[in-house]
Parts: structure tokens; C-alpha cells; sequence
């Protein structure tokens, strides 16, 4: 059996060529504690997008701390064993190694991911895009390499001080994982991760 958040909360946490993008074709599926949470129909390979739109207090350094500080990943996405920086050409570009844990007796993933951090300097939005660049490391036998895997989230500065953060990703875990089962977790493995990116914005007001 998997573990309850094993797959959804890897869409926490985490924008420069975006293939798949905001677009449209989203749908509503739920709110909870202000986040809302929208979804696509999955693809027949397996590959599930998925959106929410939140809001923190916390300032746009607060938000952009977090973003950069790539060790943040293991707290605010469930279920990730480790995080390792690959190469960092500076402080909005990193390269990192995911590995994720899967319940046995499927196999923990792994993910080499390019992660790309921008801000404007008049209306101070923060974009961040992370890609999967699944040639960058060679294969570890030890894990199931994910090549499907793209996280945006745009933070917005609002006229009361809040800031929006909007973020999408689409994610296939590869392997022999049924579509259903990821599917059903889904809401509580996505809200969990954004209340997380949350609270760690808020603590580095602090």
C-alpha cells in the first residue's frame, strides 16, 4: 500500500519556458483553508497537472528566501528523503537531485531538476520555473528516474500586502504506478505542501 501523500506532495513545494503553462482548460475541483486547487484530465501516459492559488502575508523577500534556499524542498514536499544542490551557477539557477520515498515494494523515485528564479524589478513578481533534465545525471539502478516533471508558480504582490502565489505543475511518477491511485491523492498531498510553503514564507518574515 502507498503511503498517503507519497506522490501528490511532491507537487509541493516548487517558471522560464513553460510547455504546459497556466493556459486554460483548468477546472475546479476544491478549496480548502484558502487554497484553491484546480485540475486538467490526466494524460494517457499518466501525467497529472495540477494548480493551486493561495495566498501568504509574508514580504516578497520572505518568499523569494525560500524559493533560492533549495534545502527547503525536503520540508514543504512530503515524503522527500533527500535533496541534493548539483551545481548552483548562482543564486536564482540550481541544479538538484530529488529522490522521493515510495512505499515498498514500488521503487523510491529520483529527479534531476533545473530550477530557474526571476523577479521584476518594478512590480517585484516572483516567477519560478523547474524543469526535469533527466539526462543531466546517469541512472541509479537504485531508483525509478522521473523525465516528466515541470513546477511554476508565479508570486504576485497584492494592494493589501499579500501575495498570491499561483502555482501549476504536471508531474508523471514513471514506472508501473496506477493513474487512480495517484489521482486520489491528489488533494490532501497538494494542499499539505502549499499550507507547508506557507508557514516556512511566514517563518522567514521572522
Amino acid at each position: 500500500m502507498l503511503h498517503l501523500h507519497c506522490f501528490l506532495s511532491i507537487f509541493f513545494v516548487f517558471l522560464a519556458k513553460p510547455s504546459f503553462g497556466q493556459g486554460k482548460g483548468w477546472v475546479f475541483h476544491s478549496q480548502k483553508d484558502g487554497i484553491k486547487l484546480y485540475t486538467k484530465p490526466t494524460d494517457s501516459d499518466g501525467t497529472i497537472h495540477v494548480r493551486m492559488i493561495a495566498r501568504t502575508t509574508a514580504s516578497s523577500q520572505a518568499v523569494l528566501k525560500i524559493y533560492q534556499d533549495v534545502s527547503t524542498v525536503k520540508e514543504r514536499v512530503l515524503n522527500t528523503k533527500s535533496v541534493t544542490v548539483l551545481k548552483k551557477p548562482s543564486d536564482t539557477e540550481v541544479y538538484y537531485q530529488l529522490i522521493s520515498d515510495f512505499t515498498w515494494p514500488l521503487y523510491d523515485r529520483d529527479a534531476i531538476m533545473h530550477q530557474i528564479i526571476t523577479q521584476d524589478p518594478v512590480s517585484k513578481v516572483i516567477r519560478m520555473d523547474t524543469y526535469s533534465v533527466p539526462e543531466y545525471l546517469p541512472k541509479d539502478k537504485n531508483y525509478v528516474r522521473i523525465s516528466k516533471w515541470e513546477m511554476h508558480n508565479v508570486s504576485t504582490p497584492k494592494p493589501d500586502g499579500s501575495i498570491e502565489i499561483d502555482y501549476w505543475t504536471s508531474y508523471n511518477p514513471g514506472g508501473d504506478v496506477p493513474i487512480a491511485l495517484v489521482e486520489s491523492f491528489v488533494e490532501d498531498g497538494t494542499i499539505t505542501g502549499m499550507k507547508r510553503l506557507i508557514a516556512l514564507t511566514h517563518k522567514a518574515d521572522n
